[in-house]
This record gives structure tokens, C-alpha cells and sequence, in this order.
């Protein structure tokens, strides 16, 4: 029911994300598939680092495309300095996305944490559900820009790990926010909105 009760943090949301990773499918057609493997890895190396982008394939990056994001990641080129709208401190097992919703001024963070107690078999995914064991993540930061010309009008934290939103605390300075997210297991979302 979690995802219905929220329908409007789902249905036709949208990429917020300030950066891009380019995939490098141009290489793949040249027939250099050794280029996936580093896409691959500094894709690893962005989501540990808490790094929000979307993906686009190379030959698709024009430059009217790549202009409205402020970070272009390619493969094989150096790393572009990373923006600092959205800083996030949290462990490597925690996964973060960003997305906006269709008809609302706000930002919605995903945050999925995949820490779990491994299963004994070291290749072994388990036996099902009744086996997965998550590790809850408690202590995560946040400090984000606010957009330009508004102000944090409520910060909710949601996950169908429990009975209701909570309210988050923001402490506004220098055109930003920051906030720290309880403790939770595997999913929650922090909708920011603006005023």
C-alpha cells in the first residue's frame, strides 16, 4: 500500500540529479567492450560516494542535452569537480536517487540500504524472504542547497517500515539544509518542499 498511498512521489516523477555519467556506447560499437568495465566502476565509485546522476548513453550527449547538468562523467576522461548541491554522508551500503514529482515544488531523496547479515553460503542469495536479514541504518546527514529563491517549507520521512511520516527538523544556514534521517532497515524517502 505504501506506494499507492504516495502515488504523487511516484507517478511521472522526474531525474533532479545536478550530474550525468555518460554510458560509452560509442565504444561499444567500435567493439571496445573493455570501456563498460570502467563505466562500471566509476559508476561503483559515484554511488559509494554518494554521488546523485543519471545515465545517458554517449552518442545521445549533445551538448543542448549535457548543459543542463553541472557534472559530465565520462570514461577514460578526468573527473569533473563534484557539485555540492546535494551532500550526503552515509555508509557504502546505502544507495541514494533523487527525483522530482510531476506537480509539485519539492525534492524526494530514495535511500535503499542493503546492509544484511550475508547468508552462510558466501554465494548463496538465501532461501527467500524469510532469510533476508538487514542491518538498520541509523545516523545518515544530509546538507542540501536550496533552489534558488526558496525556503524549506517541511522535510517528511517516509518508509513502509513504519506506521506514519515523521517530521524531520531542518536547520536552514548560508542557502541550505541539513537533516539527519532516523533509523531505518532497508527503504525510506525524504521529501523536501519549498516555499
Amino acid at each position: 500500500n505504501f506506494i499507492r498511498q504516495h502515488d504523487a512521489i511516484y507517478r511521472y516523477n522526474q531525474s533532479a540529479a545536478k550530474s550525468v555519467l555518460l554510458y560509452p556506447r560509442t565504444a561499444v560499437h567500435a567493439g571496445n567492450v573493455a570501456a563498460v568495465k570502467e563505466f562500471l566502476k566509476l559508476g561503483d565509485s559515484m554511488l559509494d560516494r554518494h554521488i546523485l546522476f543519471d545515465v545517458l548513453p554517449d552518442d545521445l550527449a549533445t551538448p543542448e542535452v549535457t548543459a543542463k547538468y553541472e557534472a559530465v562523467y565520462r570514461v577514460g576522461k578526468p573527473e569533473p569537480p563534484t557539485t555540492d548541491h546535494f551532500i550526503i554522508t552515509a555508509p557504502k551500503t546505502v544507495r541514494v536517487s533523487l527525483s522530482r514529482p510531476a506537480k509539485e515544488d519539492a525534492y524526494h531523496l530514495h535511500f535503499v540500504n542493503y546492509n544484511r547479515t550475508e547468508p552462510t553460503n558466501p554465494k548463496s542469495a538465501g532461501g527467500g524472504i524469510h532469510d533476508e536479514k538487514p542491518i538498520a541504518v541509523k545516523g545518515i546527514h544530509c546538507n542540501v542547497a536550496l533552489p534558488k529563491g526558496k525556503a524549506v517549507g517541511r522535510i517528511r520521512f517516509l518508509s513502509p517500515e513504519l506506521d506514519k511520516e515523521l517530521a524531520l527538523t531542518g536547520r536552514p544556514t548560508g542557502g541550505r539544509v541539513r537533516f539527519t534521517l532516523p533509523e531505518f532497515l532497508v527503504y525510506a524517502v525524504v521529501e523536501l518542499k519549498w516555499k
